[in-house]
């Protein structure tokens, strides 16, 4: 496995529209194929804004007879970065309300801050959108000499992909997507992540291991509504709990305690909530590239829209914290404006296969099926019962998920027929509240460092 791979870098123009632009480096990793004689290479494209696309590593099925390459998405992989320290501290340093004058003039300080740095270093942070992103990918398959390729891509990525299909049908043979994002669903609508719950909460109400008189999502709602100003001496941060509530929720793994972190707030002890906040500190500010989260993200936000009174609004259970992110910057970071590629659905007749689970927060099934399916020719979507966003479908049943895609790339078919029914259980692997507890001594002391 290790023989296989090589990883080489590649010049690509800053400015694609610009003959005279800068060039900037970015890294390009290509696993071989076992075979002598191998089929067309599967581009793999992963999920973000804001995250590394070369750190995949292929199952050895796909590259029985593909190579699989792996483009460093521009703004994190490659020579220019999009992110700064003092943009890591302003996310670190929101208050109990992400969407508060104080955490907006933070934000938008340090996003003025970023921007101005990176023109100061003769960059053009307008040049990191999607459509370069696929120029780049393009570049690199001029570069290896491919005729056309596959892609494999999931969550963020599904939308890069459609990017390519718009901009270059021709070059297209397969399509896999994992965890689908439709145009316009960079911006998560509080009332579906409800729903979302809901459904959540409807699987894990009958379990017999549920022993509460109120259901998960009342258990949500009220811990929520009744949130102290402390546990303990410790300050609690509203917005904090919820984005990274919303996050975990994404996974099956994760979701299940975080559900019984709420029951225990719910009954009266919050350090499961606080733990979250904490989680929040220690790894949120890093998980993403920030300026790249922006210069993508900020797509698919409208002028005409009132996203203050959308986010901000009392009846939903989380609101939608990611996008108060996004919106926050929505004015301070360079998007060139007009009918840009990924704004709007376009007709492909490339095979295509669309996998979804029905308790995906992050991408709802729903809005594959409704958004995307009809204007796929060759089109088909598999809906797997009881799983959620992109860590459910390609690691829960790992082998069954390879097969399905290699199966798809290799011959054309769609076979779920490894899939096995894996229903909601809930059986936490760990419980946030212990933690807390455990670690108090430690979380007093972090709190003079942050």
């Amino acid at each position: 496995m290790t023989n296989n791979r090589e990883k080489i870098s590649i010049n690509v123009p800053e400015n694609y529209e610009n003959d005279q632009s800068s060039k900037i480096i970015l890294p390009v990793v290509r696993f071989r194929s076992f075979s002598h004689t191998p089929k067309e290479p599967i581009f793999w494209l992963n999920g973000g804004p804001g995250m590394s696309n070369i750190k995949y590593r292929p199952p050895k099925n796909l590259l029985a007879n593909h190579d699989v390459v792996l483009v460093g998405y521009r703004g994190v992989d490659g020579s220019v970065v999009l992110d700064s320290p003092k943009f890591k501290r302003a996310i670190r340093n929101i208050d109990g309300d992400a969407l508060s004058v104080t955490s907006r003039e933070r934000i938008s300080a340090a996003v003025k801050d970023l921007v101005r740095g990176l023109r100061d270093k003769n960059v053009d942070p307008s040049c990191y959108t999607m459509n370069e992103v696929v120029q780049d990918i393009e570049r690199a398959r001029t570069f290896f000499g491919y005729e056309k390729i596959n892609l494999l891509s999931a969550s963020y990525g599904t939308r890069v992909a459609q990017v390519y299909t718009e901009l270059f049908p021709n070059r297209l043979l397969h399509s896999v997507m994992i965890g689908v994002n439709p145009p316009g669903h960079f911006i998560w609508n509080p009332h579906k992540i409800d729903e979302q719950i809901r459904i959540y909460s409807e699987l894990i109400r009958v379990d017999p291991a549920w022993i509460c008189e109120a259901s998960p999502e009342e258990v949500m709602r009220s811990a929520l509504e009744k949130m102290p100003k402390k546990w303990r001496f410790l300050r609690m941060n509203r917005a904090k709990i919820r984005m990274v509530t919303f996050v975990l929720l994404f996974s099956k793994q994760t979701a299940i305690p975080i559900f019984e972190a709420y029951r225990a707030a719910y009954q009266g002890d919050y350090s499961g909530l606080y733990a979250l906040q904490v989680a929040y500190d220690l790894m949120f500010p890093s998980m993403f590239k920030w300026g790249d989260f922006y210069a993508k993200g900020g797509v698919d936000f409208d002028d005409k829209v009132n996203y203050d009174e959308q986010f901000h609004d009392d009846s939903t259970i989380l609101g939608s914290p990611l996008s108060s992110l996004f919106w926050i910057t929505g004015e301070e970071w360079p998007i060139r404006k007009g009918n840009r590629p990924g704004k709007s659905t376009v007709k492909s007749n490339a095979p295509t296969l669309l996998v979804s689970g029905n308790l995906d927060l992050s991408t709802p099934a729903e809005f594959a099926r409704d958004e995307l399916l009809p204007y796929l020719t060759n089109g088909n979507q598999i809906i797997l019962k009881e799983m959620g966003h992109v860590d459910d479908l390609m690691g829960r049943q790992s082998p069954a998920t390879n097969h399905m895609i290699t199966t798809f790339f290799d011959d054309g078919l769609v076979d779920d027929s490894y899939f096995v029914y894996d229903p909601i259980r809930y059986k936490p692997v760990f419980r946030f509240q212990t933690m807390a507890k455990i670690f108090y001594p430690l979380l007093l002391l972090l709190r003079l460092f942050f």
